[in-house]
């Protein structure tokens, strides 16, 4: 007997790879941090990034430590942009690019305006 009712469809083959990169800014906590977990979920190779270095390297631990093994942390402030040019150089250099980009931005004061400099990475990899 198909316990499948007639409204169910099979899920379509993934079109990613463990080699494909998902970036996720702001994940060391929230949104962020349960997306990261979601894609890591999938197969992805995940690069979780956070303006605080103690607590994003702690975010992806957590991660690793429930058995998500492709994650891992670097330090990213989107607001600055000598922090945007040294990520995006690491991830062309030492990771091959990215894939995929989901941008968390973080909770900006009105002294603190939208992340500018972040489209740096958009361009820089278009």
């Amino acid at each position: 007997m198909d316990c499948l009712s007639s409204k169910e469809t099979p899920p379509p083959e993934a079109w990613w790879t463990g080699e494909t990169v998902a970036v996720v800014t702001g994940a060391n906590r929230g949104i962020g941090h349960e997306l990261a977990a979601r894609l890591a979920e999938q197969g992805l190779a995940v690069v979780l990034t956070a303006r605080d270095e103690a607590r994003g390297e702690a975010a992806a631990a957590a991660l690793r430590a429930r058995g998500l093994r492709s994650v891992r942390f670097r330090r990213l402030d989107v607001t600055d942009p000598a922090s945007v040019a040294a990520f995006a150089a690491w991830l062309r250099d030492d990771v091959g690019g990215l894939d995929i980009l989901v941008s968390s931005p973080p909770s900006l004061s009105s002294s603190r305006r939208a992340p500018a400099p972040f489209a740096a990475l958009y361009i820089f990899f278009h």
